[in-house]
C-alpha cells in the first residue's frame, strides 16, 4: 500500500489528471498484529468510516469500517462495566464454583 486517496480528490480534479499527482503518499493504516484498543484510537483521532488493514511490510490484507470499531468499541465497553460492577463471567457456573475461587476471582478483577 503507497496511500489512500479520498474519492472527492478524483471528483473535483480534471479528468486527464494523473493519480500520481494527486497522491500525497500519507496514509492512515491499522497493522495486522495492532491491539483493538489500538484500532478504536484511530478511528476515534481520524474520523474514518473505513481503513486498510496491512501487515508488518506495508502489504493490504483488508479493510476495516467503521461499523466494526463500533461493534468492538461496545464489547469493550460492556467488559469494563461489568469488572467495575463485579459482573464479570468466571470460569464455572456461581452455583459450583467454591466459596474461595470466587473471591479470588474477585480480587484478580
Amino acid at each position: 500500500m503507497i496511500d489512500d486517496i479520498n474519492i472527492k480528490d478524483f471528483l473535483i480534479v480534471d479528468p486527464g489528471t494523473l493519480v500520481a499527482e494527486i497522491m500525497d503518499y500519507q496514509f492512515i493504516a491499522l497493522n495486522v498484529n495492532a491491539a483493538q484498543k489500538e484500532a478504536i484510537k484511530v478511528f476515534r483521532n481520524n474520523s474514518r468510516y473505513a481503513l486498510p488493514v496491512t501487515d508488518d511490510n506495508g502489504v493490504l490484507l483488508g479493510i476495516v469500517t467503521l461499523d466494526d470499531v463500533l461493534r468492538l468499541a461496545e464489547s469493550e465497553g460492556t467488559r469494563e462495566i461489568q469488572k467495575i460492577g463485579g459482573s464479570e463471567a468466571l470460569d464455572e457456573p456461581y452455583t459450583t464454583i467454591s466459596f474461595g475461587s470466587l473471591i479470588k476471582s474477585a480480587r484478580v478483577g
